[in-house]
């Protein structure tokens, strides 16, 4: 009948992805970079997360991420841009990770 619809047909395979059982924030790649790096990082559950990157003073540089976050394994890239999309320039800086009680930092260097 042409007025029918098939639905629910054919095989389905649902791919289960692995929770990670730590909380980490694993080295950037690459480092030293220029002008882009990837952070990765690994969450046991869900939660709000913040990853901040932060200049050798200390100032807020931008925020990758500041939100709810699932569990899982995450990766974010930095194009060593500000808050306001400006270029930083070279020298070292950190990414800060938060996730409820777990906190971790890494140090990372920009090239030019």
């Amino acid at each position: 009948d042409k007025n029918s619809e098939n639905i629910g047909s054919g095989n389905s395979v649902l791919e289960i992805m692995p929770v990670p059982t730590e909380f980490a924030l694993h080295n950037n790649y690459p480092n030293p970079f220029n002008p882009t790096t990837t952070i990765a990082y690994d969450l046991p559950q869900d939660g709000n997360v913040r990853l901040i990157i932060y200049d050798v003073m200390g100032r807020e540089v931008t925020r990758l991420v500041n939100g709810f976050t699932p569990a899982g394994y995450h990766n974010v890239r930095w194009d060593a841009r500000n808050a306001l999309g400006e270029q930083v320039s070279a020298g070292v800086y950190f990414y800060h990770l938060q996730s409820g009680a777990h906190v971790k930092t890494q140090k990372m260097v920009l090239l030019k």
